[in-house]
C-alpha cells in the first residue's frame, strides 16, 4: 500500500514470490498503490510469469484500507534503502495494518524496529529476498497467529493513539 518508488522495496517481495508459491501455490500478492516505479514491477511480474498471482489495484481511499488491510492474510512492508540514500521515515502503513488486527512482515529498518519495539512483528532484513520468502512462508503456514495481532494492536494503541502522543508532547513541554 503507498507510492511505488524504489524505497518502499516492492521488488524485492515479487522476486520472493516465487519461493513462496513453491510452498503456497494458493498465495496471491494485492498492490495497492500507484507512481514511478509501477512500470517496472508490472514488467518484473511479467519476466516472472507471475501475472495471475500479482493484481495491482492502483490507488484505494483512506477509508477503504482497513477492509484490505483486513481481509489479507499477512501484511508485507519490504522497506530498503533507495539508491538516493532515501528511506522510510516510520513505516505507516505497517501501522495501519497491524492496526487493523493484520499479521505484518517488514523489514527492520531502524524506524520501523523502534515503531514496532517489543511487539510480535517479523522484520527481516531489508533487501534480503530469501529471508523475506522465508518470514512469509512460516506466517502462512500459521493461519491464525495465536493473538500476536491482537497483542501488536493493543501495544500500538498504547504508543501511538492520540491520547497517548498528546500526553508525551505535554511531558515534554511542562
Amino acid at each position: 500500500v503507498g507510492r511505488l518508488v524504489d524505497k518502499k522495496g516492492l521488488h524485492v517481495l515479487i522476486e520472493a514470490l516465487p519461493s513462496v508459491l513453491a510452498e503456497h501455490p494458493a498465495a496471491s500478492l494485492t498492490v495497492a498503490g500507484f507512481g514511478p516505479e509501477l512500470i517496472t514491477h508490472q514488467a518484473l511480474v511479467a519476466r516472472l510469469g507471475l501475472e495471475d498471482k500479482v493484481r495491482f489495484i492502483g490507488a484505494v481511499a483512506q477509508r477503504e484500507l482497513p477492509a484490505l488491510y483486513r481481509r489479507a492474510a499477512v501484511f508485507v512492508a519490504p522497506f530498503i534503502e533507495a539508491r538516493s540514500g532515501d528511506r522510510e521515515g516510520l513505516g505507516l502503513v505497517a501501522l495501519e495494518a497491524a492496526g487493523c488486527g493484520c499479521p505484518v512482515i517488514a523489514s527492520g529498518l531502524p524506524p520501523v524496529r523502534d515503531a514496532f519495539d517489543g511487539l510480535p512483528v517479523t522484520l527481516v532484513e531489508p533487501g534480503q529476498g530469501p529471508e523475506l520468502a522465508s518470514a512469509l512462508s512460516r506466517v502462512l503456514d500459521t493461519p491464525g497467529d495465536g493473538g500476536a495481532a491482537t497483542a501488536v494492536r493493543s501495544g500500538l494503541l498504547r504508543r501511538f493513539d492520540w491520547s497517548a502522543v498528546s500526553g508525551a508532547y505535554e511531558r515534554l513541554l511542562l
